[in-house]
C-alpha cells in the first residue's frame, strides 16, 4: 500500500510540474473492448482554470471610448501577446501597455483556432494609467461534478462538457487547480430559468486540472477524495445503452452523494457522433423536490444503467428543467489525454 501511495504521489508531483507548460494532447483510440473499471464520482469539485493568455470578457457601451472595439476586438478573444511578447496574466498586459509612452501597441489575438494581429493606441485613464477600453480576465472558476476516477492513477474526468469563453469557444488553458467546494444552497430550476447549485470554493487544493476539452475537464487528484463512496463499476459501450430507467449519482446538499432515478428518453443514431449522446428526464420525486430537475453544478453527474457507468449529465433544457442531455462515457474516456491514463 505504501509503495502504491508513493507511486501516486510521485505521479502527481510530476504532473503538477508538467501542467505549468502548454501541451498539445492527442487522444488515441482506447478502450476498444468497450469496458473499463472506474470509480464513479457524483461529488462536487471546484475548478480554477488559468487561461493561456488574457481573455476579453466584455466591451464598454457604445457611448464610451474603446480602442479595442475600434480595432475589431470581440468578447471571447484571447490576447496571447503584446508587441511580440507573450502575455500570460493581467500583470503582463498592464506592464506592456505601460511600456510605450505613445500608447501604441500591437496585440496578438486568438479567436477560435486562428491568430490575428491588431494595432491600437491605448488612452490615458482618469488616474493616468493606459487603457484599451476592454474588460479582461486571466482565469475562470466554477463548480462541477466528478464523473469518474481511474483507481490506478486517481486521474479523473468531470463536467461532461468544456468550459467556454463568452463567445462560446473552448477556453484554452495553461494550468488548472482542483479546489474543495462547500455547497451553500440550491436555486431551483423552473421553465425558462435554469437552476444552480450555490457554493464557494475553499482554500483546499486537492489536485491539478490538465486539460479542458469539449467533453469535459480532466486532471489528477493527489489522494482519493473523501467524498468518493461507491465501489468500482464497469463502463458501458454506446451500443449497450438503452432507453428506459437509469440512475444518476449527484451531490446537491449536505447529505452527500445520492442515487436518483431518471429515464433515458432517446438515443440519436448513429451513436456517439454528438456530444449530446442521449436525452434524459428526471423522474425521482426527491431530486425534483430539492432542485426542480437538472441544475447548473450537476454537470458531470455519472449516469448508471444495468450496474454500469454509461455516461454523464451535461445540459439542461432551458424550457423544461426536468429534461436534459447526457454524454456517453466512452466519448469522455476517448478524450482523456495519454498523460492521465
Amino acid at each position: 500500500m505504501q509503495r502504491t501511495e508513493n507511486r501516486i504521489r510521485q505521479r502527481f508531483l510530476a504532473l503538477a510540474a508538467a501542467v505549468l507548460f502548454l501541451f498539445s494532447f492527442c487522444a488515441a483510440p482506447v478502450f476498444a473492448d468497450g469496458g473499463r473499471t472506474v470509480l464513479p464520482g457524483g461529488f462536487p469539485f471546484g475548478a480554477e482554470l488559468y487561461a493561456d493568455g488574457v481573455l476579453v470578457a466584455s466591451l464598454p457601451g457604445a457611448d464610451e471610448p474603446s480602442p479595442a472595439r475600434d480595432a475589431g476586438i470581440l468578447p471571447g478573444d484571447l490576447i496571447v501577446a503584446a508587441n511580440g511578447e507573450k502575455v500570460l496574466s493581467l500583470e503582463d498586459l498592464t506592464r506592456l501597455l505601460e511600456s510605450r509612452e505613445d500608447g501604441e501597441i500591437t496585440l496578438t489575438l486568438k479567436r477560435g483556432n486562428a491568430l490575428r494581429e491588431v494595432k491600437l493606441n491605448a488612452v490615458l485613464g482618469e488616474t493616468g494609467e493606459r487603457r484599451i477600453g476592454v474588460s479582461v480576465r486571466d482565469k475562470a472558476a466554477g463548480i462541477g461534478t466528478v464523473t469518474f476516477l481511474l483507481p490506478e492513477t486517481l486521474s479523473f474526468g468531470g463536467l461532461g462538457h468544456g468550459i467556454c469563453t463568452e463567445s462560446g469557444t473552448l477556453l484554452p488553458i495553461r494550468r488548472g487547480t482542483v479546489c474543495g467546494v462547500r455547497l451553500t444552497g440550491i436555486r431551483k430550476g423552473k421553465t425558462g430559468e435554469p437552476g444552480e447549485l450555490e457554493g464557494i470554493l475553499t482554500p483546499l487544493r486537492e489536485g491539478s486540472i490538465v486539460t479542458n476539452e469539449n467533453t469535459g475537464v480532466f486532471g489528477l487528484y493527489a489522494s482519493l477524495p473523501s467524498s468518493q463512496k461507491y465501489g468500482p463499476v464497469e463502463t458501458a459501450a454506446p451500443e449497450e445503452v438503452k432507453t428506459g430507467k437509469a440512475t444518476v449519482l449527484s451531490t446537491v446538499d449536505g447529505e452527500g452523494i445520492r442515487e436518483y432515478g431518471i429515464e433515458i428518453v432517446s438515443i440519436p443514431e448513429p451513436r456517439g457522433e454528438s456530444l449530446k449522446s442521449f436525452s434524459i428526464r428526471v423522474t425521482d420525486p426527491a431530486l425534483i423536490e430539492k432542485t426542480g430537475g437538472i441544475v447548473q453544478g450537476m454537470s458531470g453527474s455519472p449516469i448508471l444503467q444495468g450496474g454500469k457507468l454509461v455516461g454523464a449529465v451535461t445540459h439542461v433544457m432551458v424550457n423544461d428543467p426536468l429534461s436534459g442531455y447526457g454524454i456517453f462515457i466512452d466519448t469522455m474516456l476517448e478524450s482523456m489525454p495519454d498523460l492521465l491514463r
